[in-house]
């Protein structure tokens, strides 16, 4: 699998149980594979997620169904039910959908309607955001009074990336652009943007992005009215996506990521128990 890395955009970690299963995964944690896909259960009895894979791995997850079950016996509305029911349990903008090892049996009407569910809900996911792929999100932040300290620049631009970096995570999304804006207190703007190299909903690679632009619009003296950070050329495409779990520091990254959503959720969950007392 290392030697493959080198030489592809794109690899599968395929854990496979035909003969026989397995009861033991941590061992297999540290293997390279952009997509992990594993068995559903471990001891032949104990159910294994596509959630539970992800948490192991921290990687995307391919799967969701038995190769030897529904897929292959059930109708094509059964199918579909199921594969939406994946899609909803899995980790979220994480799932590849798939089985647990070959399907050539099953019928090509079932494939063709769990292929059908994942290009509906990435339509839904469009429509739900009210923008197209080729509109972006943006966030600003706009000062109480002029600031010029590079400390305080580079903190507002580290609070806008976590929103806007959160939003398209929320919604599934990855950009592949990348533009920074500042205005001055005469309320002139300069903006810059940058393409990226693989498109990312990663909070760090957004930053680090916007650190890199900063210098070319801005002489580090002169104060600022407000700073803003966007995001465009949106995506919901897996494949680019996957060569940035080569960084080292890739898997940081996203279990930080992960925790902030989570604190979002709540803090979203605490506000609207508020407005109901």
């Amino acid at each position: 699998m290392g030697e493959c890395n080198k030489d592809t955009k794109l690899t599968i970690l395929h854990i496979c149980d035909w003969e026989g299963p397995f009861d033991d995964l941590p061992r297999y944690a540290d293997y390279p594979g952009m997509i992990v896909n594993t068995p559903n259960s471990l001891d032949g009895t104990t159910p294994f997620s596509l959630e539970d894979g992800y948490k192991l791995f921290k990687r995307p997850v391919l799967g969701g169904f038995d190769r030897q079950k529904e897929i292959n016996t059930a109708s094509e509305d059964e199918v579909a039910a199921m594969a939406r029911k994946i899609f909803d349990e899995g980790p979220k903008g994480r799932v590849m959908l798939g089985a647990d090892c070959t399907v050539s049996s099953a019928p090509i009407r079932n494939i063709h309607a769990a292929v059908a569910v994942a290009t509906r809900l990435k339509d839904e996911i469009k429509t739900r955001l009210g923008f197209t792929v080729n509109v972006g999100v943006s966030a600003e932040r706009t000062f109480p009074k002029d600031l010029s300290d590079p400390r305080d620049i580079d903190r507002a631009l580290f609070n806008v990336a976590c929103i806007v970096a959160h939003r398209i995570r929320r919604h599934q999304f990855r950009a592949s652009t990348v533009s920074m804006f500042i205005k001055y207190k005469d309320f002139s703007v300069v903006q810059k943007q940058c393409q990226l190299e693989q498109p990312t909903d990663v909070t760090a690679l957004i930053l680090n992005a916007a650190r890199r632009l900063l210098p070319q619009a801005w002489d580090g003296v002169t104060p600022l009215r407000q700073v803003g950070l966007g995001v465009s050329g949106l995506t919901h495409d897996f494949y680019e996506q996957m060569s940035l779990f080569e960084d080292p520091k890739m898997e940081y990254y996203r279990d930080w990521d992960r925790q902030y959503d989570e604190q979002r959720a709540e803090d979203a969950r605490a506000r609207a128990y508020e407005r109901k007392k």
